[in-house]
């Protein structure tokens, strides 16, 4: 049997007939939808004032500090906007609490600290991320008790 086989192909090479399989082709649509989307990262940075002292250095002078935030967008995405919350004990300001005492502070969007951190700072949405400053100040004169003074400010995006 093998022989007749061998014979078989043999025969059909010499008589130049092509064997040969069918093709057919269609397309296959391939999509995808990049929606827009926006990540905060905070957790890196810390508005730390140091030590106020409100009897000689900061009698008549502010203390300054300054932190930052980094945004991160879909590239192309448009309206994003940070903003930054008044804090768990605002009334009226900003105030950091040490037990039942209170430290007012402000955070602004410049360096000059002039202009108010809103909440609707814009953002860049480039795909990479943006840091974004905040700058904050205890204004002099503030007449707090000794203590460990906190506050923490809720950092939202708008997107």
């Amino acid at each position: 049997k093998l022989m007749s086989r061998v014979a078989l192909v043999s025969a059909l090479a010499l008589t130049g007939l092509n064997v040969s399989a069918a093709t057919v082709t269609d397309n296959l649509a391939v999509t995808a939808t990049v929606i827009k989307n926006c990540s905060i990262d905070a957790t890196a940075s810390l508005l730390a004032f140091g030590d106020y002292d409100a009897v000689v250095a900061n009698l008549s002078a502010a203390k300054d500090a300054a932190a930052s935030v980094d945004v991160t967008c879909t590239d192309g995405a448009t309206g994003v906007l940070l903003g930054a919350g008044n804090g768990t004990d605002f009334v009226g300001t900003r105030r950091m609490s040490s037990g039942a005492n209170r430290l007012p502070y402000e955070l602004y969007s410049d360096a000059g600290r002039t202009t108010a951190f809103g909440t609707a700072e814009p953002v860049t949405a480039d795909g990479t991320a943006q840091t974004i400053d905040i700058y904050g100040r205890i204004p002099a004169g503030n007449a707090a008790p000794v203590g460990s003074y906190t506050d923490t400010v809720v950092m939202t995006v708008t997107f």
